[in-house]
């Protein structure tokens, strides 16, 4: 089939574990903001005729304004007002999806460095099997916890992956997901698009992602993205 693509960039988190003036977003990133980063990673992505921007409501505004040239050369063509969750902010969007698109991609404003390797990858897989999202193989030994902070467990990670994104659907799946979770469970509070996915019974493969597709959470994060960025500019592959 002919791909004809909708990209949601959601961004409209309150990003309280890095505070400042500015939402992590839009924090400076190699000279522009980590938000610009993370839409520019699909610049290469053929197919996309939508991209659709999803803000916190108080900065809407304000980016609206200040970063139209650059959402414009982008190719943004909507920005929305993000809900209340991520659950809310993503039906948000999906509203706004034009009725050709035949698959949507879900994707973290905060994570700047999406290999467009991987990017394709999650394409391709997503049209052939209804759902696919850039992961990574568990590296550190995890432990199961109790609620006195006591181990009760070791979980073996050689079946444990780290999800990202992007996260990718073809239309009807993902719609037919949050169809249910607005039915089932609207108090739900899914952090990644897959989970509501998995619970319409829907199976969703994973794409062995990079190890420089981190997520910007903290101060430390925005350090290791700069170092990487620099890497991937001087033409390394991470």
């Amino acid at each position: 089939m002919k791909l004809r693509i909708a990209l949601i960039v959601v961004a409209a988190g309150e990003g309280s574990r890095l505070p400042g003036p500015k939402r992590k977003v839009f924090l400076s990133l190699g000279g522009k903001s980590v938000l610009l980063h993370s839409i520019a990673c699909f610049r290469e992505t053929a197919g996309i005729e939508q991209t659709i921007v999803a803000l916190h409501p108080s900065d809407l505004a304000w980016a609206q304004d200040a970063l139209k040239a650059s959402f414009d050369e982008l190719g943004v063509t909507d920005v929305v007002s993000g809900g209340a969750t991520r659950t809310q902010t993503v039906r948000k969007c999906l509203e706004v999806v034009g009725a050709d698109a035949n698959i949507v991609i879900i994707h973290d404003g905060a994570r700047p460095l999406a290999s467009p390797k991987v990017i394709d990858a999650c394409v391709a897989q997503a049209a052939e099997f209804g759902g696919a999202i850039a992961a990574a193989p568990m590296q550190p030994t995890v432990k199961k916890v109790d609620g006195d902070g006591f181990i009760v467990g070791t979980l073996p990670r050689e079946a444990l992956w780290a999800a990202h994104t992007p996260q990718v659907f073809r239309r009807e799946v993902l719609e037919k997901a949050y169809a249910r979770v607005g039915e089932a469970t609207e108090q739900v509070l899914f952090t990644d698009d897959a989970a509501a996915v998995e619970l319409s019974g829907e199976r969703v493969k994973v794409v062995e992602g990079t190890t420089a597709n981190i997520k910007i959470t903290t101060a430390a994060d925005l350090i290791m993205a700069e170092a990487l960025l620099e890497k991937l500019n001087e033409g390394e592959k991470l």
